[in-house]
């Protein structure tokens, strides 16, 4: 990048006045003109000279300071809660071990299921050599819930309520209650 001052065309010792009154004419122009990447050239110019601190840097150091922000310094010092022992369950700061050993345990969990199921399903497996007898049984399963119905009474409302179903449906108003349906 060419030097700020000559892109601006202000003296070395020009005021903040002086400057930005340069840039604002510059950058009018310079959209006008379509001019865009000139355009932003101008405005890094800007904010380079326009602070004190960062023109000091760019007077002594060049634009490498700007971007650095500052030369030869070191890091800023990392917080007390980052700076403590990784967590044990990490390796390397991720989770990897945990997720390794988590599918490590599925997969000899899963081989174990899948050999005992070809065994059991093998004819070496049956006490009288024949070919194995796979059943298929329908097993229904009990209603977890039913909801009742409690019609309106001169007592009051009706209502609809889920209740499970080892419970005796009843309604609060007075009415018979009404089983609906099961879940």
């Amino acid at each position: 990048m060419s030097d700020p001052y000559e892109l601006l065309g202000v003296p070395r010792d020009a005021s903040d006045e002086r400057i930005r009154a340069a840039y604002e004419l510059e950058i009018n122009r310079a959209t006008r003109d379509g001019a865009f990447r000139y355009a932003a050239e101008l405005s890094t110019a800007y904010d380079t000279i326009s602070n004190a601190r960062r023109r000091g840097l760019y007077e002594r150091h060049g634009f490498t300071a700007i971007r650095e922000r500052s030369p030869g310094s070191v890091p800023p010092p990392r917080d007390w809660r980052v700076a403590q022992q990784p967590d044990p369950m990490t390796v390397n700061g991720s989770r990897r071990g945990v997720k390794a050993a988590v599918l490590f345990f599925f997969a000899v969990g899963l081989t174990a299921w899948f050999l005992g199921a070809t065994q059991r399903a093998s004819p070496s497996h049956n006490p009288d050599r024949t070919t194995p007898a796979i059943t298929h049984a329908v097993v229904r399963q009990a209603p977890r819930e039913h909801q009742v119905l409690c019609q309106a009474t001169a007592g009051g409302q009706g209502y609809l309520y889920s209740e499970p179903a080892t419970n005796t449906p009843h309604c609060n108003n007075g009415a018979v209650p009404e089983v609906l349906g099961h879940n």
